[in-house]
């Protein structure tokens, strides 16, 4: 049999095995795939605390909570029977794909700098933290609701748009209640924060063991309220009214003198990989 040196693949066929700084292209797939590893592990940070993972189309979820009760056994009769409650409302997941190609050619890989590969990748993971981070906050932060193609509806937060709350510990909601609030001031107030607190316990959300409240703020905005300030009952600012709640600082910030005692532990510096600033504890 002749062979024609046509359609096998050897190691001279090899082009490409080292960039132009030398390093082994081997070693470079193999940083690629243990921080591809690692991202894939991780995710994003805040994100997986807002959000979870999920393959439904939408999930039933109860607009109304009661309770049954007993009623007094006669000789002959017959017990009321229990069924659970039908008002549902279908909470819909939207799902798109998304994709971005990383191509590179053999005389790219012959003459670029280990760096530069590794800068593509690293581009890449950016791109997906912002469309996972950017997509979750959007739904958050924009009220209008959407359908997926399932047809099925995906709602933002409560918006006074006609649909009423469940009732929690026999109090009851309208169509006008909204979670979008705003604190008609440039400057946050400790009331502000008070006040979102109280919108968001008032349905129970708070009371499930797991759960946890947290306060995103832009950094200039939380230097610009003198959240350092808040004490209960005390005046930060001309006119502000006092808070009920002390600030407390995590064990991030920088070392300190006081006078004051803090009864129970300081909030870690790290919560699920996030920096953590304040803490709101009852004074």
């Amino acid at each position: 049999m002749v062979d024609n040196g046509k359609g096998i693949s050897v190691a001279g066929d090899v082009l490409v095995n080292m960039t132009a700084d030398g390093v082994d292209l081997n070693l470079v797939w193999g940083e690629i795939q243990a921080a591809l590893d690692i991202y894939n592990t991780e995710r994003s940070t805040l994100t997986d605390l807002i959000s979870f993972h999920t393959v439904n189309v939408a999930d039933a979820v109860l607009q109304s909570i009661s309770s049954e009760s007993f009623e007094e056994a006669t000789e002959l009769g017959v017990p009321g029977a229990v069924r659970a409650p039908a008002d549902v409302l279908k909470l819909a997941y939207t799902f798109r794909d998304y994709d971005l190609g990383l191509r590179s050619s053999w005389k790219f890989l012959r003459d670029a700098d280990s760096r530069q590969i590794t800068a593509n990748v690293t581009r890449i993971l950016e791109a997906d933290n912002k469309l996972t981070t950017g997509t979750v906050l959007k739904r958050l932060l924009v009220p209008a609701t959407a359908q997926n193609e399932w047809g099925q509806t995906s709602y933002g937060l409560w918006n006074a748009d006609g649909m009423v709350p469940p009732p929690y510990l026999g109090t009851t909601f309208d169509g006008a209640h909204t979670h979008y609030l705003t604190s008609d001031s440039a400057v946050l107030d400790a009331a502000d924060v008070e006040m979102m607190i109280h919108h968001v316990i008032e349905h129970g959300y708070m009371y499930h063991p797991p759960s946890q409240l947290l306060l995103l703020m832009n950094p200039l905005d939380f230097q610009s309220s003198q959240v350092t300030a808040w004490r209960a009952g005390i005046e930060y600012r001309d006119g502000a009214p006092l808070p009920n709640h002390d600030f407390i600082p995590s064990a991030l910030m920088p070392a300190w003198i006081s006078n004051e005692f803090i009864h129970g532990p300081i909030p870690n510096a790290d919560f699920n990989g996030l920096q953590v600033w304040p803490d709101f504890r009852s004074s």
